[in-house]
């Protein structure tokens, strides 16, 4: 329910990303991956080869999902296809990706649910509503948090304190100030006795006890020690461990694939994870050896062959070499 915003850059990278942008007079249909750029205040969108498709003109772009990009335009949010039309008009307050065939959308206080024609398959009437995720969404009514069904029923009553979305399928609420991991029935699977946990990733929930983090199991039974000082979420068999204020990864046996060297890290996508050594972000590989050198601000992980890079208070996209596919820009 909040914008999830998502070298240099010279006079003459500018002029040339303007150069670019105008030379196309017309947005045309792409079938690939496309990523959210800014220029000159606007949001639009560029293929994998940095030649822009959608051009910038929407206040707010988020990445596409199923086929749609929600947009803000004239501060209200819609929905536009690959080609740069908008399949449902701005004309909702908040809104989020579509999920299940379905995106969450905000009206007069309440939130509700769509279809990709812009028709209300689930009528604004929740205080809270989350986008679904395994066919469920987490909602609040009555200062409680419950789940629906993609067809709006309460399949799991509005009784939790506290509810996030489900990963592999379980969800992770609270009530009385405990932890409780809960299937799509609505069923208790496990109490977590825990200050702390996380949601469940390749089958690994982590949990926080006394100041020391370590990972249970879908049984909820310990199977890497609480002895880190902080994790990340697992991410193709590895996960990003603090110890002794340095960052490393683990495999799914606790043991160290990647020892603690660095300042910060993120989670590994394909083949490759960003790093933080000093004040600057690069990438390594799956063996810890850097790949692109640290020189940016701030760095996300690769999706669909690009990075996001952010240097100078500008974002930009790298390929898997570091070099520019677009030069960064805001």
């Amino acid at each position: 329910m909040t914008e999830r915003t998502i070298s240099h850059f010279t006079g003459l990278l500018l002029v040339s990303a303007l150069a670019l942008w105008n030379s196309s007079c017309q947005d045309h249909v792409e079938t690939g991956p496309l990523y959210v750029i800014t220029l000159q205040g606007k949001s639009g969108f560029i293929n994998k080869e940095g030649n822009v498709v959608i051009n910038p003109r929407y206040d707010f772009c988020h990445d596409f999902s199923e086929g749609l990009a929600l947009v803000r335009s004239n501060g209200l949010y819609g929905f536009i296809d690959n080609g740069g039309y908008f399949a449902v008009d701005p004309r909702y307050d908040y809104g989020d990706d579509f999920s299940c065939g379905l995106a969450l959308v905000g009206t007069g206080g309440k939130g509700g649910y769509i279809d990709q024609l812009g028709r209300f398959k689930i009528e604004p009437r929740f205080d809270y509503a989350g986008p679904f995720a395994e066919g469920r969404a987490r909602v609040r009514t009555n200062d409680k948090y419950g789940f629906i069904d993609t067809t709006g029923v309460m399949v799991i009553p509005a009784r939790f304190d506290f509810a996030d979305d489900f990963f592999d399928g379980y969800a992770r609420v609270q009530s009385n100030g405990s932890w409780i991991f809960i299937n799509p029935g609505g069923d208790v699977a496990f109490t977590a006795r825990f200050s702390d946990v996380g949601n469940f990733s390749e089958h690994k929930a982590s949990v926080r006890l006394d100041g020391k983090t370590g990972f249970i199991d879908t049984l909820g039974s310990v199977v890497i020690d609480l002895r880190f000082e902080d994790v990340l979420p697992f991410s193709q068999d590895m996960a990003g461990v603090r110890m002794g204020g340095k960052w490393g990864f683990i495999g799914p046996d606790g043991e160290f694939r990647i020892v603690p060297t660095f300042d910060e890290v993120r989670s590994f996508s394909g083949s490759s994870a960003p790093v933080k050594i000093g004040q600057k972000w690069g990438f390594i590989d799956e063996r810890g050896v850097i790949i692109i050198a640290p020189g940016f601000d701030k760095s996300w992980p690769f999706a669909s062959g690009l990075g996001r890079v952010y240097v100078d208070g500008k974002w930009g996209y790298i390929d898997s070499t570091g070099a520019y596919v677009w030069h960064p820009s805001n």
